[in-house]
Order: structure tokens, then C-alpha cells, then sequence
């Protein structure tokens, strides 16, 4: 009988019914499962015939460990190459070098100067956020009538790498798309709307989601980037969710979520099955 770790974080910030229905759904297909925090100190990694990655939301607080926890685990997915590639934004410069449509972005590493004035000179409003994030934590929309403090500038730089990139105003409407992909194959789709005023897509914030059906052009963009990721770390990919917003019409990659996206399963059955049956295989 295949044993299935389901990897988690010790404290969950918002509920995750995805991974109650995954842990169900291996059940059901003959696996004995176990729902472990990737930080257990008790837990032996040695044990699973298969590690999944699912709701590992706190790791960006402890990355350097999170990324050499992963690589200690043999029977990881995603892969640990992944994890580490995919755990540090700059992957979107390595996704435009590669010819992916991507949001424009700029990456100012840790303890550099800060320095707005250019971008806003040729951009009406920015996105500030830390190159290692989950959740829109720590982000700001900033503009002639939004400026970061002093003392924000001052925190942002001497703890993170940053990434500057416009703000795209079809993140509001209408939306971020979000292109999920299990085993290669697309699964299933969905918009997602932030809350009036809001900027951020996230559900805590109040955002919420749609189901649509992917454009060719969203479907172009979503196996370019896939494709390239592939090709970045030498792994292949069990899950990926794809997202994208419009830019002069065309979508763009926003982020690539290779590590513990949220894949919507609870409102994709189908989807869910899908997920569980490429699990089994790799066991």
C-alpha cells in the first residue's frame, strides 16, 4: 500500500480545504496518508513512497532552511530543483531571458538604494514586494499619491531582495487568470477578482474566484512558461498554476506557482482526481 505525505506548515493562516479533499482522495485510492508540517522534527522523510508539497504557506520566514529541507527529501514534488528555483522571483528574469511574456520587472537586490523616481517618471503607479513572498505579504501600490515611508524603504531593503514592476491595472478588471496544470495537462481555470478598492487577489483580502475558460493566447503564454521552467531546473512538473494579467491586451506572466499554490481543487473535481491519480503514478 503507498504511503503519501501531504506537506504543510505547522500553523496555517487561513484554512486549506484542498488538502483535507487530497488527503480524502488518496484514501480512496488505496494510499495511506500522513499531513505533516515540513518542519516536523519527528517526522522521518525517509518513510513516504511519495512527499507532496501543498500549504507550506510560512516558508518565505525560513527559506535558506525550507529550500535545504526539500533538498533532503528524495521523494519530494515538486522537485527540490524546483523548489529552489521557483522560491526566489528572479525566475521571472530567467522566464523573459527565455522569451516568456512576462511583467516587466526589476530586481534591486538586498541593502541597495531604493531609488523610485525613475520608474514613476515613466509609469503612473509600481509594485514594491519582496523577491521571497507568499500571500502579498509585505507588498505596496505605490504612486504620487501612495509613497512608501522612510521607515518602509528602510525595512524593505535591509531585509529582502525587491521587485519593482508597474502596476497593471487589469488586475482589477478584469482580473488575474489563473491557468492550472497537473501532469502536464491543463486542468482547469479560473479568475481572480480583487475586492473594490483592493489591489491584491489573495481570498483573505477579500478577493474572489470565477471559473473561465483560457484564451489561446493565456494558453500560449501558460505552456511557454512551463516549458521554459522545465527546461531552467532539468525537473518535470506534477503541478503548476499559471498567472497572468493583460498588458496591452496580451497576457503577460504575472508569477509562475510551482511550490504550494493554491489549485482551486475544492471547485474542480475533476481536477482533484486528476491530482490524485498523478500522485499515485509517482509512487
Amino acid at each position: 500500500m503507498p504511503h503519501v505525505a501531504v506537506v504543510t506548515c505547522r500553523e496555517l493562516p487561513v484554512p486549506s480545504p484542498d488538502d483535507e479533499l487530497l488527503l480524502a482522495a488518496l484514501t480512496d485510492g488505496g494510499a495511506t496518508t500522513a499531513y505533516v508540517a515540513w518542519d516536523d522534527p519527528a517526522f522521518d522523510w525517509s518513510e513516504p513512497d511519495v512527499c507532496v508539497i501543498r500549504s507550506t504557506w510560512d516558508y518565505t520566514a525560513h527559506h535558506d532552511a525550507f529550500v535545504a529541507w526539500a533538498d533532503s527529501v528524495p521523494t519530494l514534488w515538486n522537485r527540490p530543483e524546483v523548489v529552489a528555483w521557483n522560491s526566489h522571483k528572479r525566475y521571472l528574469l530567467d522566464l523573459a531571458d527565455a522569451g516568456v511574456d512576462v511583467v516587466p520587472t526589476r530586481l534591486v537586490p538586498k541593502g541597495t538604494d531604493l531609488d523610485l523616481a525613475t520608474d514613476l517618471a515613466h509609469l503612473v503607479e509600481l509594485i514594491v514586494k519582496p523577491a521571497v513572498s507568499v500571500g502579498s505579504c509585505d507588498t505596496y501600490r505605490v504612486g504620487p499619491d501612495r509613497p512608501l515611508s522612510d521607515e518602509i524603504v528602510a525595512d524593505l531593503v535591509a531585509h529582502h531582495d525587491l521587485l519593482v514592476q508597474p502596476f497593471v491595472r487589469s488586475i482589477t478588471d478584469p482580473g488575474e487568470t489563473a491557468v492550472v496544470v497537473i501532469d502536464g495537462q491543463v486542468a482547469h481555470s479560473f479568475v481572480k477578482r480583487p475586492a473594490d478598492g483592493d489591489f491584491r487577489v489573495q481570498l483573505q483580502y477579500g478577493a474572489h474566484n470565477t471559473h473561465v475558460d483560457p484564451t489561446d493566447a493565456q494558453l500560449h503564454v501558460a505552456r511557454t512558461a512551463l516549458a521554459a521552467a522545465e527546461e531552467a531546473t532539468g525537473a518535470e512538473l506534477l503541478y503548476a498554476r499559471v498567472d497572468m494579467v493583460d498588458v496591452d491586451g496580451r497576457p503577460h506572466l504575472m508569477e509562475l506557482e510551482l511550490i504550494e499554490p493554491d489549485l482551486w481543487l475544492r471547485e474542480a473535481p475533476g481536477s482533484l482526481g486528476r491530482l490524485t491519480a498523478a500522485i499515485l503514478d509517482r509512487v
